[in-house]
């Protein structure tokens, strides 16, 4: 059987040759930005030299950390692509690390709310009817039109928001002064279509004529990132129930995160030390907590 195999692989026959195992603990920093900069400040500035040591010289393997503070290029917001960017990360982690992959920090804040990049053709269609013909706003339905074009191309069809510098030549200016003006009037176009498109999602919601997985599309937060925050613990704890192995929520002030993080070290190979950061034991709880709105979803304030 042996000689089989290594016949096989000077033939270059190596689709059975096994895994490279990973030296790497990677872990996604996911909150709010505003009300946590403290937080992620003493993370990188107190914590994380420490586990970098700490994974280094007890096993071997090489820390890092993902925070899209610093992330987010100019292109992927002109594209629409900082949920997808965030999600791309978050799926690196997973693949990468050996260990914890992914780390909350839960404050005051729920996080912003873009419009939705891409919207099913069927439900736009909808939408769009909505915001004319029942909500009479005929100029959001006409910034809808501009900003929002079919493509055929996708399955099934779906109506796609342009990129900002196609409309907004100047979102992409060398000139700093150009740079604000067009993201300034970019921020009053983005609000505008974010409010019609929740009326309008609210109404056809009442009717039942739309989900609510749909009308969630148009009141998500990037920060709860549902799909890819539970895929991204899911995938790591449905053999346990736990929630250690795939993500540490961190919640409080920055000197409860100090006393829990600065004392304990480290979290290698899944397993979170005595004096560590406290962590959910059972997942559900865990989504619970995450995924619990600041709004009331059927009184919607705008």
């Amino acid at each position: 059987m042996k000689s089989a195999y290594y016949l096989d692989v000077l033939r270059g026959r190596c689709q059975e040759l096994p895994d490279v195992r990973s030296k790497i603990v990677r872990v996604f920093v996911s909150s709010t930005f505003t009300d946590t900069l403290a937080e992620r400040d003493s993370l990188i500035e107190n914590i994380f030299p420490k586990l970098k040591d700490y994974c280094r010289q007890q096993y071997g393997l090489e820390f890092q950390y993902a925070d899209m503070r610093w992330g987010i290029q100019t292109e992927s917001a002109n594209n629409h692509g900082e949920v997808a960017t965030c999600l791309k990360e978050i799926e690196l982690c997973k693949k990468y690390s050996v260990a914890t992959n992914f780390v909350v920090l839960l404050s005051h804040r729920y996080g912003s709310r873009p419009i939705p990049a891409q919207i099913r053709a069927s439900l736009f269609e909808l939408l769009k009817d909505t915001v004319v013909n029942e909500l009479n706003e005929l100029k959001d339905g006409d910034l809808l039109t501009e900003w929002y074009k079919l493509d055929t191309n996708c399955m099934p069809p779906a109506y796609i928001l342009q990129n900002i510098s196609s409309i907004l030549p100047n979102f992409l200016s060398k000139n700093t002064d150009e740079i604000k003006q067009a993201d300034k009037e970019w921020k009053k176009i983005s609000n505008r279509l974010r409010i019609s498109l929740r009326q309008a999602a609210e109404l056809c919601l009442q009717r039942e004529q739309i989900t609510e997985s749909d009308y969630d599309e148009f009141f998500i937060s990037i920060a709860s990132a549902v799909n890819g925050i539970s895929s991204a613990a899911h995938g790591a704890v449905e053999d346990t129930g736990r929630l250690g192995d795939a993500a540490v929520a961190l919640a409080g002030d920055i000197h409860d995160l100090v006393t829990y993080v600065g004392d304990a070290g480290a979290v290698v190979g899944g397993k979170i030390a005595d004096d560590a950061v406290a962590a959910y034991d059972d997942v559900s709880d865990f989504f619970d907590h995450l995924f619990r709105r600041t709004f009331d979803r059927r009184r919607v304030i705008y």
